[in-house]
């Protein structure tokens, strides 16, 4: 079969309105999937929450290596748009309240999702466009573009953001560039579609190869050799510039080190793959992202009756698997450029073999043509199913949130409680109001440990002393706070203010400290009102100028807890955050190996862990991998005992121990209890 010249097929256009149509339909059918709102991701938070800290203006913020700048501040426009909205609405206040609105909601989750998911749509969209440019396909390239819409990556991204959604749409308008005529703008557009891949994830450095696809002549008119290569080099140095431009903030620094790592292997060492492996591994992951993968690598080589035009797409497909294949740590999402350039190859090449026997034979070409769409309708019955069970939200509760609800009933603020470390994203959210820092360090991502995101850490403190504690004061039985001042009982009596209301005390009898003659007075509230439930921050103790030392307990109340009296560093109101070391119990994150470490003292301790975090820990203290999934095996190496077992629900297995005081273990076994529904 003699190869068809591009020349004798003019360049396909759809109508503004097919585009506009196409678009919409598209969306809807897609971005469907992120008003199913399921909860965050944790690895997803490192871009939502970046671009809520650029919405709200910290344009220079810190970033882990591994993310390209320009995929958090594409969503970081669309948030500080919708605030923007938010506020012109009169639902915000202010651009700040707007944002923690959305910080506080999930809408910022939402917003993100839907930003890439609009991405997997353009991406579509661009391959179709490939189709029709060079092969005049628009059937092929309309069931192309419904066949995206149907791929299990497609819709299991579209709910969970991964910034490779971001290199798959640059990546495929560098493809298109390089399928089109060649114009003197070319090198330029090239490298600025190069340096926006770059700009969201490092791994797409590998695309710069495409690059050298300029040194191929092309047309009647071909430049010579060294103008071909004076565009290669200007494509080259526009997409290092491109990339410098839009993520003017980024440390180049840290790819080095994180670079090392993957290549190392001296990260996560217990997750390294060795190359015969990973190998081994490719192509069952990449069937798991493309089931019909083997099929469209079958006819992706059709695309060489275009050689020319099918060059970009071969390459892209070769080059989609590298950061997968080079890394210790090969993740599956590595590979949606690798899946999304394969689709568009295999619909490639279908096309073009369409068009060559459309030259030869109508009825062949509209047998062929009847075939794909029966192939692609059974494709869309078989599949369907399987993504109205993703769009659902889940229904189950999960162990997490058992464990938390039970947590917060039974320990949390009352008992010291330490988190595993490892894992810990897997764990409940049962926050301490001792202190600020450790409940951020717990917080949902590790975002929190870094110190240079003000504004997250003025939405994350507003929500952890607004709804959290809400959230906690409306789930038990609320205990009276209790205060004890060195006074006499001349002046007025301390009152307890929530917001600019006050309350005053019910006074009751003082017992005298050991060897203390100084007369005292005590006083208690009632703790059960709503205007206490709501808002932690607002609230405060009102003193006479004549207290000069008081004592204070409320959930973190022990046998003689208000014997230990307080200074005053204030007088008038003390605020309840000035207090939260003496009202709340701590509650701290420690890797395993430290929580082991921990001595032996007589206050209770309670950890919060999870089988999928202490069973390898186990494994590399010593232990065979049959007796880290034996029953007790926690509790023999930590000397605790399992308190509640979380694993009826959905989700990771959660599991509270105790570790006793000296003095209390000889009088308690351990037991395998297991959550109250």
């Amino acid at each position: 079969m003699a190869l068809i010249s591009t020349a004798k097929i003019p360049p396909a256009r759809f109508s503004a309105a097919a585009w506009v149509f196409g678009l919409l339909a598209s969306t809807i059918f897609v971005c469907s999937s992120v008003f199913f709102f399921n909860g965050s991701k944790v690895d997803e938070s490192e871009v939502v929450l970046n671009a809520l800290a650029i919405a709200a203006g910290g344009w220079a913020p810190e970033w882990s290596p591994g993310y390209g700048h320009l995929a958090m501040y594409i969503p970081g426009i669309a948030l500080a748009l919708s605030s923007i909205f938010l506020q012109a609405m009169g639902a915000a206040a202010s651009h700040a309240d707007a944002v923690y609105l959305l910080f506080e909601s999930g809408g910022a989750y939402r917003i993100t999702r839907f930003v890439y998911a609009l991405a997997d749509v353009a991406t579509a969209l661009v391959f179709a466009r490939i189709i029709t440019r060079v092969t005049g396909m628009r059937l092929v390239a309309a069931m192309s573009v419904l066949y995206y819409l149907l791929a299990p990556d497609t819709w299991q991204y579209a709910n969970y953001v991964r910034t490779d959604t971001l290199v798959s749409l640059f990546t495929a308008i560098a493809f298109y560039l390089l399928v089109a005529p060649r114009t003197k703008y070319t090198p330029y557009l090239l490298g600025i579609a190069l340096g926006a891949a770059i700009a969201c994830k490092y791994s797409a450095a590998a695309y710069l190869g495409l690059v050298a696809l300029l040194l191929l002549p092309e047309g009647d008119g071909a430049a010579n050799f060294r103008q071909r290569m004076g565009a290669a080099l200007v494509a080259g140095v526009t997409s290092i510039v491109a990339m410098i431009v839009f993520q003017p903030h980024y440390d180049y620094s840290s790819i080095f080190s994180a670079v090392n790592v993957h290549l190392s292997g001296s990260k996560f060492t217990q997750e390294a793959v060795g190359p015969a492996e990973r190998l081994s591994r490719l192509w069952a992951i990449a069937k798991t992202l493309e089931p019909l993968a083997l099929v469209f690598a079958a006819t992706m080589w059709l695309g060489l009756l275009r050689p020319r035009r099918f060059a970009p797409l071969l390459m892209g497909v070769a080059i989609g698997v590298a950061p997968f294949f080079f890394s210790n740590f090969p993740r599956d999402y590595w590979l949606i450029p690798f899946a999304d350039v394969l689709r568009g190859a295999g619909w490639f090449g279908l096309a073009c073999a369409i068009a060559a026997l459309g030259s030869r034979s109508a009825v062949a070409s509209s047998v062929l043509k009847a075939l794909v769409a029966v192939g692609l309708l059974s494709v869309v019955v078989t599949r369907l199913p399987d993504l109205q069970k993703n769009r659902m939200a889940p229904t189950r509760a999960t162990n997490a949130e058992d464990a938390r609800r039970w947590l917060y009933v039974n320990v949390a603020n009352r008992e010291r409680l330490v988190y595993a470390y490892e894992k810990n994203f897997l764990l409940p959210r049962a926050y301490s109001f001792h202190d600020y820092k450790a409940a951020a360090d717990f917080s949902r991502v590790f975002i929190f440990y870094r110190e240079g995101f003000e504004s997250l850490h003025k939405a994350f403190r507003r929500q952890l002393y607004t709804v959290e504690y809400a959230d906690f004061a409306g789930m038990g039985q609320v205990p009276p706070m209790w205060l004890r001042v060195d006074s006499d009982g001349s002046g007025p009596a301390p009152r307890l203010c929530a917001g600019e209301r006050c309350y005053p005390a019910k006074v009751v009898a003082c017992e005298a400290l050991p060897n203390d003659a100084r007369p005292c007075r005590k006083y208690m509230w009632n703790m059960g009102r709503p205007e206490f439930r709501i808002d932690l921050s607002r609230m405060s103790l009102e003193l006479p100028s004549s207290v000069k030392a008081f004592g204070v307990c409320w959930y973190n109340c022990r046998p003689g807890s208000l014997s230990v009296s307080v200074p005053t560093r204030q007088r008038g109101q003390v605020p309840f955050l000035d207090l939260a070391a003496s009202l709340f119990a701590p509650a701290e994150v420690k890797s395993l190996t430290a929580i082991r470490a921990m001595p032996a003292d007589n206050r209770r301790l309670f950890i919060v862990t999870t089988p999928q975090a202490y069973q390898p820990w186990l494994g590399g203290a010593g232990l065979s991998p049959a007796e880290t999934r034996k029953p007790g095996a926690f509790e023999r190496m930590f000397k605790a005992r399992l308190v509640q077992r979380f694993h009826e629900g959905h989700g990771p297995v959660i599991e509270i121990y105790e570790k006793m005081p000296e003095s209390s273990k000889a009088s308690r076994t351990p037991s395998h209890a297991h959550a109250a529904k």
